[in-house]
């Protein structure tokens, strides 16, 4: 139900209905600071169809003209997976200012943080709290870094046309052979496989290899049909998993348009080419399917030479955006 709030804003918990207006919004931010769309309605439809995503998780703050001014939600992030619950909050451009609209978001983020927190990972005491800024939003950042979250970190959006990519010869690593994943056979070792290689990453944290897989197939499931099997390969060496690759394609519900999920390759088996052989694997089947570009989220001090493996690809960076933390001490509500 609607409420009220600060004279005519209209406030309440978003659902499945307001997909198309949660994707303007997030579109016209992203024109406004880099100059395209950045989502289409099939990946939004994916947050409401997550498990334990109730309304309860989500806000979103009307004008009285009917635009769709602010939306925020707050949830436990896969990466990293040291943040206890993520501000996942868009303001339109034109209200971006607003003072007063940027107070409300985050007196319902404060409030809610603790019940996602305890509901969705069990914490109990101080939570560390995340937030991710487009670097050139400067009103955002001005309202985070008022309220004392710290900047740690730095991720970039790299993309490349697939025909440039693909201008590379790339040989297949010795005694490691590529093939397709298999959900039914291979969802536990891919899993546990996943979480090691990532141990080496910015913000990871270890969890139970049960909940890892949990999680995993939880994910698996949320994407509905934007998961295409065919896209999915795993490097294996004998019957190990070594590594792997993912992806989607038509992004955005931008035709040709790709993302890459993940390549990661367990830190025994780094510095074969092994990454390079399923990069190189995946860009052909996406091309192969109609891909035209492809683009990923790395992370901009990326401890496992990531940046030099996607630059030789040809990959570009499009933008930046400054990741922001703050630890809030138990039962505080105050960020």
């Amino acid at each position: 139900m609607s409420r009220s709030i600060r004279g005519n804003w209209r406030v309440r918990g978003a659902s499945s209905d307001d997909i198309g207006a949660i994707v303007a919004l997030i579109n016209a931010h992203a024109r406004h600071h880099y100059g395209e769309d950045r989502m289409g309605e099939d990946e939004a439809r994916t947050w409401f169809s997550t498990p334990g995503v109730q309304q309860d998780d989500t806000r979103l703050w009307w004008r009285p003209d009917g635009v769709l001014a602010a939306y925020a939600q707050v949830y436990w992030p896969e990466f990293p997976s040291a943040w206890d619950v993520l501000h996942d909050v868009t303001v339109h451009p034109d209200d971006a200012s607003d003072d007063k609209l940027w107070g409300d978001i985050f007196a319902w983020c404060e409030q809610y943080q603790w019940k996602a927190a305890k509901r969705l990972i069990g914490t109990a005491g101080s939570l560390c709290c995340g937030a991710r800024v487009l670097e050139n939003d400067a009103d955002k950042r001005r309202q985070y870094e008022s309220r004392r979250f710290r900047h740690v970190r730095d991720e970039t959006l790299m993309r490349v046309e697939l025909a440039e990519a693909l201008r590379r010869d790339v040989g297949e690593p010795d005694g490691v052979r590529i093939r397709e994943l298999d959900l039914a056979r291979d969802l536990q070792s891919y899993a546990l496989a996943y979480g090691e290689a990532f141990r080496d990453h910015w913000g990871h944290a270890d969890v139970a290899p049960d909940e890892r897989v949990r999680r995993k197939t939880a994910e698996f499931e949320t994407w509905g049909d934007m998961y295409v099997p065919g896209l999915w390969f795993v490097a294996l060496e004998g019957d190990t998993i070594v590594g792997s690759v993912g992806g989607f394609l038509n992004y955005g519900n931008v035709n040709g348009r790709c993302y890459m999920y993940h390549v990661f390759v367990r830190r025994e088996w780094r510095n074969r080419k092994i990454a390079t052989a399923l990069l190189r694997t995946e860009f052909q089947e996406l091309q192969r399917r109609g891909g035209h570009t492809v683009e990923l989220h790395v992370d901009s001090a990326n401890m496992t030479h990531g940046l030099e493996l996607y630059r030789d690809f040809g990959m570009r960076s499009i933008w930046h955006q400054r990741l922001y933390e703050k630890m809030v001490p138990a039962g505080s509500t105050q960020s």
